[in-house]
C-alpha cells in the first residue's frame, strides 16, 4: 500500500464511518432534534398569551431570547459529545484491531474521524435545527401567537447567536474584532480538548474530560488567587488591550496545535495496547 496521503481512501473512510455508522447518526440526530423540539414548545407555551395587550414584537423577542440560550446549550452539549466520540470506532480491542486492518494510513484515519466531528456532525446539527424550525409550524396552531411567529427563524437565531451586524461594525474597529477572534479561538480550544479527551478516554470521554477540565479550573483558580493575594499588593501589570488579546490569542492557537499533535501522537501510538500517556 502506497504510504503517501490519498484521497480516495480518505473518501471510501469518510463513506465507510457515514454508511456503517448510520444508526448512531440517526440517533444523535434525533437526540438533538428531540432537545430542540423540547424546548421549542416549553418557549412557544410561555410565549402564549393576549399578545394584543403586550404586543406583537414583544412577545416575539421574548421567545427568541428564550430560543438563544435553550438553544446554545442544547447544541452546545451535541456539539461537546460528539467531539469526545471522535474515537468511538475503536472503543474495544476487537475494534481497534478491525480499524487497523483497513487499507489506509493512519493520518489518512485520523483526518477521517476529524472530518466526522469537525463537518460531518456541525451540518447534522444545522440540518436538526432546520427541521426543528420547520415542524414548529405544526404545533404553533394550539398557542395564541402572532403573526410574527409564522415564519423560519433559523436566520434570526443564528445572526443572534453570533451577532453578526454587530461583527459587520467592529470590522472597522479593532478592539471588538480582537475579542470576537479570542472568543472563538478559545471555543476552539475546548473542542479540540474534548477530541483529546476521546482519544485517550475510552469509558464515558465526555463526563471524564469535563470533570478533569472543572477541577483543573478549580484548583488553577484557586493558585491564581493565592499568587494573586501574595503579590498583588507589592507588585502591578499594566498590559494594553491590545497586548492581553494578542498574548491571549498566541496562547489559545498553541494549546489547540498541542492538543491535536497529542490527539494524533494517541491515537498513532496506542491503538491496540491499553492507553498510557507517559508512554506517547
Amino acid at each position: 500500500m502506497n504510504n503517501k496521503f490519498n484521497f480516495n481512501r480518505l473518501m471510501l473512510l469518510l463513506k465507510r464511518d457515514i454508511i456503517g455508522n448510520r444508526k448512531k447518526h440517526l440517533s444523535a440526530f434525533l437526540g438533538v432534534f428531540c432537545g430542540l423540539m423540547s424546548m421549542t414548545y416549553v418557549f412557544l407555551y410561555s410565549a402564549s398569551g393576549d399578545y394584543l395587550s403586550r404586543g406583537e414584537l414583544v412577545q416575539f423577542n421574548g421567545y427568541m431570547s428564550n430560543i438563544y440560550g435553550g438553544y446554545t446549550i442544547v447544541l452546545l452539549l451535541y456539539m461537546g459529545i460528539m467531539a469526545s466520540e471522535i474515537m468511538e470506532p475503536n472503543r474495544t480491542k476487537e475494534q481497534r484491531i478491525s480499524y487497523m486492518m483497513l487499507p489506509a494510513t493512519l493520518l489518512e484515519k485520523f483526518v477521517s474521524r476529524a472530518i466526522m466531528v469537525m463537518l460531518f456532525y456541525p451540518l447534522l446539527m444545522l440540518v436538526a435545527v432546520f427541521v426543528t424550525d420547520l415542524c414548529r409550524f405544526l404545533i404553533m396552531g394550539f398557542f395564541e401567537l402572532s403573526d410574527l411567529f409564522y415564519q423560519l427563524t433559523i436566520d434570526d437565531y443564528f445572526s443572534g447567536l453570533f451577532q453578526f451586524e454587530q461583527m459587520r461594525y467592529a470590522i472597522t474597529d479593532t478592539e471588538p474584532l480582537l475579542f470576537v477572534i479570542n472568543s472563538f479561538a478559545w471555543a476552539v480550544w475546548l473542542h479540540s480538548l474534548l477530541i483529546l479527551g476521546g482519544n485517550y478516554f475510552r469509558k464515558q470521554p465526555f463526563i471524564k474530560t469535563c470533570g478533569l477540565f472543572i477541577l483543573a479550573n478549580i484548583l488553577g483558580m484557586s493558585g491564581l488567587i493565592a499568587i494573586l493575594g501574595h503579590f498583588g499588593t507589592a507588585t502591578s501589570f499594566h498590559f494594553s488591550f491590545l497586548e492581553s488579546m494578542s498574548v491571549s490569542l498566541t496562547v489559545a492557537v498553541l494549546l489547540i496545535v498541542f492538543n491535536w499533535w497529542l490527539s494524533f501522537r494517541l491515537f498513532s501510538r496506542t491503538q491496540v495496547t491499553k492507553r498510557r500517556l507517559w508512554k506517547l
